[in-house]
Parts: C-alpha cells; sequence; structure tokens
C-alpha cells in the first residue's frame, strides 16, 4: 500500500514499505554534465508548481 494523504488535514498516513532486497544496487556514476541538466529540470519544475501549476492544498504538506 502507497502513502496515503488527506487534503483536509494535511496528514500523511504511511504505507507499507518494500523489503530492504526490493531494489537493485545500482553503481554510482559520475557526469557534471547530466547533473547540470538534472538541476536545470530540477528547477524548471519547481517553478511551474510554485507557480502557475500550483494547487490550493500544496502548502499544508510543506
Amino acid at each position: 500500500m502507497a502513502n496515503r494523504e488527506d487534503l483536509n488535514s494535511g496528514k500523511t498516513q504511511v504505507g507499507v514499505r518494500p523489503g530492504e532486497n526490493t531494489f537493485l544496487k545500482l553503481k554510482r556514476g559520475y557526469s557534471p554534465q547530466s547533473s547540470e541538466v538534472a538541476k536545470n529540470v530540477r528547477n524548471t519544475y519547481m517553478h511551474y508548481f510554485n507557480n502557475e501549476g500550483s494547487v490550493s492544498w500544496q502548502e499544508k504538506f510543506i
């Protein structure tokens, strides 16, 4: 079961968590260019969801 959020109270009910062996162990990579691209994508989404893409209840969950 995933987490559930009560939009009226702003509280989150934690769901069932997967076991420790659910995810594969990934090797760490390094590429400064992709890190910069990722930051730009993150900032684009941040700007959108904090402005014209915001929803009325989102401030309750910060």
